[in-house]
């Protein structure tokens, strides 16, 4: 399959340091590397919520191509996603929703790839005073990727 972004070079190590035309909603960042008979497929996608983005299109062409055994993704999928119509679980999980919808069609297991939060924090603690641990796991949770978040309810939780 052609990708239809530029590759990762070694001196990238951000989705934000890819250029601008790499990270539209409509393209996803994809890599691929074999090695002998084993084949890795990397997609970078938006956490877009809009089930119409043609970005879904592409995700979901580049996986049937690549005949996935196993799907490996960012965070835990709620058991009752995976049994939602795609758009339904896109516009709840972005896509996360679409690779819990897709890949039992695709025979592939689907597994997260995120620690589990218990040795995240253990980890943190190792290295770092407790209250930078909360501040950032506040501010990764509550935050995240959202510029401007409403944080007027973060006051009563």
């Amino acid at each position: 399959m052609a990708d239809e972004t530029t590759s990762l070079t070694p001196r990238h190590r951000s989705y934000l340091a890819l250029p601008n035309a790499c990270r539209t909603a409509a393209l996803p960042y994809v890599w691929q590397q074999s090695v002998g008979d084993k084949h890795l497929v990397v997609l970078g996608t938006r956490h877009d919520h809009d089930f119409r983005s043609p970005m879904y299109g592409r995700i979901e062409q580049a996986l049937r191509q690549a005949r996935p055994e196993v799907i490996i993704h960012e965070g835990v999928v709620p058991a009752d996603l995976m049994t939602e119509p795609m758009p339904t679980a896109i516009e709840r999980a972005a896509d996360l929703g679409l690779t819990a919808t897709l890949a039992p069609k695709l025979g592939a297991s689907l597994r997260s790839g995120d620690a589990p939060a218990r040795w995240e924090i253990e980890g943190l603690l190792k290295r770092h005073a407790a209250r930078d641990v909360f501040v950032f796991l506040v501010a990764q949770r509550f935050v995240g990727s959202d510029r401007h978040p409403d944080a007027s309810g973060l006051e009563r939780d």
